[in-house]
């Protein structure tokens, strides 16, 4: 999972037979168009200034992303029925050329919080990790810089243990998974040793060991978890 796709830069779901808008990404075309909000539905999809809109009302999300998404550039129209309105209403095209997009919000964030206790005060890092992402396209062009889940994690914990962190607190709660390897390698900075075992429909067994060469933090740890974490948020969180 990487953190950049090239699309219109809206977050969506099923509603219904409808696809509707959640929110628009700040920064992404449909944001700077101004002509996308909340809680609008999406009834047919066009490609190019001029293409035939496709009526998608019925089908699955995966199939509209599909159609939504495209090379930065691109013109795609989306037809709406505005937040509101009820089916059969007045319907608006709305006509958005793809770009970029790079989705911050689930980007590994961090702060290091004072908290008191039994006269104590005690210096607590907390990390939120929404998501498990590795831009491996950036990897594999040489950029030194590329971002994912583990490298960002590190830097926090190497900024938090030089303001003397106590402790640690990673808040995987709402955290869905994403992509695999980055589970086994986030591990890998708090212990040595496979991870998770895959088994394939023939019964082989593959162990899955963390690539880091030893532990980066050792302290106290706690992780938080509730039921939308899953996937590598649940191999995490079951190997620590």
């Amino acid at each position: 999972m990487s953190l950049n796709y090239q699309g219109i830069g809206a977050s969506l779901e099923m509603d219904g037979n409808y696809i509707k808008v959640v929110n628009v990404i700040p920064g992404g075309p449909a944001a700077i168009s101004g002509k996308l909000k909340p809680d609008d539905r999406i009834t047919g999809v066009g490609q190019g200034a001029h293409g035939h809109i496709t009526d998608v009302v019925g089908w699955r999300l995966g199939k509209v992303v599909q159609l939504i998404r495209g090379k930065a550039g691109t013109t795609v129209r989306l037809q709406i029925l505005p937040a509101g309105a009820h089916p059969g209403g007045k319907e608006t095209v709305v006509s958005l050329v793809r770009n970029r997009v790079t989705l911050k919000a689930q980007e590994a964030q961090g702060k290091l919080e004072t908290v008191k206790q039994d006269g104590q005060t005690y210096k607590i890092g907390v990390i939120t990790v929404p998501s498990f992402y590795e831009d491996v396209r950036a990897e594999d062009d040489g950029d030194s810089n590329y971002p994912s889940t583990t490298r960002d994690v590190r830097r926090l914990i190497l900024k938090f243990e030089k303001e003397h962190m106590q402790g640690l607190l990673l808040d995987l709660r709402n955290d869905g998974g994403g992509y695999l390897p980055q589970a086994t390698a986030l591990t890998g900075l708090f212990i040595h040793g496979p991870v998770v075992q895959l088994r394939g429909r023939s019964g082989h067994i593959e162990v899955l060991d963390d690539p880091e060469k030893a532990p980066i933090y050792t302290g106290p740890l706690a992780v938080l978890v509730n039921r939308l974490s899953a996937s590598a948020s649940e191999i995490f969180a079951g190997a620590i």
